[in-house]
């Protein structure tokens, strides 16, 4: 560690030090990242007074240490803490009353609240209550948490990320945009662990899907306790194993044979193989539980034939071959009923062939990928009431190796560290092109060690130059080779630690909360250019120049690290069992540094946030809730590798008389290496201000609706601003540099002109779980509107560009309706659907940028085509990809019934309609709104699920 982040990490260790002192003596925290839930409520008799000395009791299956039980105190009120999500039963017994028991399920971060009636026992009864309150009264976040039970009887893909969709709000999956933020805006947990990648800040751990217990995804509303977020958290809880052994198994399969052709009419490649075996239990019964998961992937995918580019139009890609082993361990320790110890070991080794599947390009320029990670984890939960102590330490490591396919010999997704895959070495030039790179190399300078200063290696000698990506200058297809080649391990060391402090009758009840969260990170990663050169093409015959590498002998490895501390304060304040005000606060330090140890990024941020909830007829039916906060997103790792060191090209042009590409003195072109980018000393973090208010009301005993306005406006987005550059007028091409070097400088910047706003009506259906069925569904208004969603883009980099960047953003699709329903019938048959219809978003027509090499030249502000006269923006004409619907089934068939053994047939269909709609188009002007991609045509999948 550097000495200026050594000292940043001691200023924050102090305040967090200070924080974890407070812990003991004042009212605070819960953990960072909330993985339980609560049940609270009053005992009352039949004239609605309280009633004091009951006995509560509460049991369930997911919950280690045995029952946990409270005596109501004088105002009848009980309280259970740190629940686990899951089913419980509560029972509450007196002298002289009846018994009255009720079952719930508890989610991710809720308040479950009940009233129990003590009626005067007159015999030996028992009262039972089945249903709790439907609306949470309490509830402030937008979001939901989706039960294990749900996600099991709707089609979902099996993908945790995926599953997010489901909420209004999300568009995509994978890394989704949620709510006006972009793929690199959430942050992704895991049991409490923050997985997210500390560098790209996108997920990066897969598990298998039936680890799962509670699935929480939060769109909005983020108490304190979450920061360098502006999108959404995905929060996940895996099982955990149980007094009873429990053995769950399966697989699934789907291939060509269960596969309708696409609208493109090709034949594909395809087929998909997923094994799963899930083993829990006790070790120790109410003391030591264990829970194993395993889930082996083995698929093929591939691109439809042809190709928008007519040169490609024949070209078929190789499939896509996706390959991995993902394996979880949990342990679950109860030694006293006050303490709870899990520790948590996971990984998800993965090979991928055929990376890209790109249809504009030939298939020799396809990637190989190995990729994977280890996750340890060790937490541990006080529970003292009034007070809860959690503290959690975690270390988390990922490799990435991206390289050519036509690199690759073997791959075995069974390695748990280091490269999964042999390779050859195709592409692997050395040397460099220096701008003396003709001269007698006796004649350079050398450093102290007598090596040379310059570049002494010609690459252009090397018999694999030229092996790399080339580019089609007239029609902008690729073809030759791979443009990639790295290898880039990452890792995060992290530390929560916090509490919780119930205060009532104090105005009202409080549950105060003050925590601390640290992480330590590293990116280390090592790059060459595959052949040497960016090599481009005149009409596809003849060479016509390269971007040739200048770093010597082809090879850079770089590094940056980053420390973020942060301490939060907030308190959930219940007033007269009616209003609930949660007023927060975050302080956050975060420092970034690059490969020499200069801080990049050093913020210091400070973050509040309010919302409530009211119950206005205190009749637990409806609930009147929003707030204000203001998140920051305080960086990555990204941002700080990007200032410094990179592999440096330096632009020739092909001689056809020595058969080389040479510099043209007058027309130098440098991109990359550590003179190729600054930082702004005036950068801020990334803000975002949101306003949220919506009404949630019981239109039954089981049905609610919920209908929430949210604004979101992004300010000061990352942007990296070339300013070295001097444009011609059109903008098309570069007549110079200020410096006269050739040099592109990109200058890592807050742009006061990169915004984005998001506004959006979400009106939101829910049907409340039970033995038979369930139902969600959404409506979604929204308009989005901005610069742009990604992370160090074009946007600002060409002057000539910047009066057509503001518009409305690829994912403004401005209706969207959601639905996911299941049935299930008493002789073992479960039908599950889950629909989607959205209009379509806006795309831009690019021109071509004779500089760049590539169509990245709008006429028209984003979204639109400049339509005949590029002068008269009358005649501009908006473009949108067509609506797109969805529909998948899911349909399981449980044999216990008949066989006595919980045996289940699983017969899933995607795309039920078989809709062929175009979801992406050729943007540049040669083939201009050619399809480039298809929904996925109708698929089965078929599997066999195996309970004990």
């Amino acid at each position: 560690m550097s000495r200026s982040l050594h000292l940043v990490a001691l200023r924050a260790l102090g305040v967090a030090a200070f924080a974890l002192l407070t812990l003991a003596i004042l009212p605070s925290g819960d953990a960072r990242a909330t993985q339980t839930g609560t049940i609270a409520g009053n005992i009352e008799d039949v004239n609605g007074a309280p009633v004091s000395g009951i006995r509560v009791r509460v049991s369930g299956e997911n919950l280690i240490g045995g029952v946990r039980e409270v005596l109501t105190g004088a105002d009848g009120s009980f309280r259970f803490v740190s629940l686990p999500p899951g089913d419980y039963n509560v029972e509450a017994t007196g002298t002289g009353f009846a018994t009255v028991r009720q079952t719930l399920h508890v989610g991710i971060g809720e308040r479950a609240e009940l009233t129990l009636l003590a009626e005067v026992k007159t015999e030996e009864q028992v009262i039972h209550v089945r249903a709790k309150p439907l609306v949470d009264t309490n509830k402030v976040q937008s979001g939901a948490s989706l039960s294990a039970k749900f996600l099991e009887e709707v089609p979902s893909g099996r993908s945790y990320q995926d599953t997010a969709r489901f909420l209004p709000g999300v568009v995509g999956g994978g890394n989704p945009t949620i709510n006006g933020g972009s793929s690199y805006s959430n942050q992704y947990l895991v049991d409490g662990v923050n997985t997210t990648d500390p560098t790209t800040n996108t997920f990066s751990m897969n598990f298998n899907f039936d680890a799962i217990e509670e699935l929480e995804i939060i769109t909005g509303g983020f108490s304190p306790e979450y920061g360098n977020v502006s999108g959404g958290v995905i929060n996940v809880v895996t099982k955990s194993g149980s007094n009873e052994f429990h053995l769950d198994a399966s697989f699934y399969h789907r291939n060509s044979s269960l596969m309708l052709q696409g609208i493109d009419q090709s034949d594909r490649d395809f087929r998909d193989f997923q094994a799963n075996i899930n083993v829990g239990g006790p070790i120790i019964k109410d003391l030591l539980w264990y829970f194993v998961s395993l889930e082996f992937n083995d698929s093929k995918s591939q691109i439809p034939d042809g190709s928008p580019i007519p040169s490609l139009a024949d070209v078929s890609h190789p499939a896509r071959l996706y390959q991995s082993l993902y394996y979880l361990l949990k342990l679950t320790a109860a030694p006293t009923p006050e303490n709870r110890i899990t520790l948590l070991f996971q990984g998800d080794p993965t090979t991928i062939d055929n990376t890209d599947q790109d249809s504009t390009a030939s298939p020799e320029t396809e990637t190989h990928q190995d990729q994977g990670g280890v996750l340890v984890s060790l937490r541990w939960d006080g529970l003292y009431d009034p007070l809860v102590f959690k503290v959690q330490a975690a270390y988390k490591y990922s490799r990435l190796d991206v390289f050519p396919q036509m690199r690759a010999k073997s791959s075995s997704p069974f390695r748990l560290f280091g490269s999964l895959s042999d390779t050859n070495d195709f592409g692997s030039a050395r040397g460099c092109l220096g701008p003396d790179d003709l001269a007698d190399p006796a004649s350079f300078d050398t450093d102290p060690a007598g090596r040379p200063t310059k570049c002494v290696d010609d690459i252009q000698s090397d018999p694999h130059f030229g092996e790399g990506l080339h580019i089609d200058l007239d029609s902008g297809a690729s073809f030759g080779g791979s443009g990639s080649d790295v290898t880039i391990e990452r890792t995060r060391w992290q530390f929560t630690a916090s509490a919780s402090y119930f205060l009532d009758n104090a105005l009202g009840d409080h549950e105060f909360k003050l925590g601390t969260d640290l992480a330590f990170m590293n990116d280390t990663d090592t790059s060459h250019d595959p052949g040497g050169a960016l090599v481009f093409f005149d009409f596809g015959q003849d060479p016509f120049a390269a971007r040739i590498t200048a770093t010597d002998n082809n090879s850079l490895t770089t590094s940056a690290d980053g420390f973020v501390g942060a301490v939060f304060l907030l308190d959930n304040w219940k007033i007269a069992d009616r209003l609930l005000i949660q007023p927060g606060l975050r302080l956050e330090q975060a420092t970034y540094e690059n490969f020499a140890g200069k801080p990049i990024l050093d913020f210091f941020a400070v973050s509040p946030r309010i919302s409530f909830a009211l119950d206005p007829w205190k009749d637990g039916k409806t609930n009147i809730h929003g707030g204000y906060g203001r998140f920051y997103e305080t960086g990555n790792l990204a941002l700080s590798k990007f200032i410094g060191r990179s592999l440096q090209q330096r632009l020739a042009y092909y001689d056809p008389e020595s058969e080389r590409y040479v510099e043209n003195p007058n027309r130098i072109r440098l991109t990359g290496g550590e003179s190729g980018t600054t930082v702004d000393p005036n950068v801020n973090p990334m803000s975002v201000d949101e306003f949220r208010f919506g009404i949630e009301r019981a239109l039954s005993e089981t049905v609610s609706v919920d209908a929430t306005y949210i604004h979101r406006h992004t300010q000061d987005a990352w942007e990296d601003n070339e300013t070295n550059l001097i444009w011609n007028q059109a903008g098309t091409d570069v007549i110079g540099t200020i410096d006269g070097t050739g040099q592109q400088v990109f200058n890592l910047t807050s742009d006061t002109h990169a915004t984005r706003d998001y506004d959006a009506l979400q009106v939101s259906l829910k049907k409340r779980l039970d033995e038979h069925w369930g139902f969600n569904g959404s409506y979604t208004l929204a308009f989005y509107k901005g610069t742009s969603t990604e992370l160090l883009t074009r946007a600002y980099d060409n002057p000539r560009q910047n009066v057509y960047e503001l518009g409305y953003l690829g994912d403004d699709n401005r209706h969207t309706v959601k639905a996911q329903f299941f049935y299930k019938w008493d002789f073992g048959l479960t039908v599950g659907v889950s629909g989607v219809y959205q209009t379509g978003g806006p795309y831009s027509h690019y021109y071509l940028n004779d500089y760049d090499g590539d169509y990245t030249n709008r006429r028209a502000p984003r979204g639109y085509d400049p339509g005949d006269d590029i002068n008269d923006p009358s005649d501009d004409r908006e473009l949108r990809l067509p609506d797109y619907m969805d529909l998948d089934l899911r349909a399981s068939w449980d044999l216990e019934p008949i066989t006595g053994v919980k045996i289940e047939l699983i017969a899933e269909i995607f795309n039920l309609l078989n809709a062929g709609t175009v979801t992406a188009v050729q943007t540049g002007d040669t083939g201009f709104g050619a399809a480039t991609n298809y929904q996925r045509p109708f698929q089965a999948s078929l599997g066999l699920r195996y309970r004990l």
